[in-house]
């Protein structure tokens, strides 16, 4: 179960940091 929490948390992080990264490029590219 520790792992499975381990897991989903480090790919929750990832698809955060992602999404954080499309925002910002998207939000540079505007300007």
């Amino acid at each position: 179960m520790k792992e499975t929490i381990i897991t989903l948390a480090a790919f929750f992080f990832i698809f955060v940091f992602i999404v954080a990264f499309e925002f910002i490029l998207v939000g540079e590219m505007a300007k």
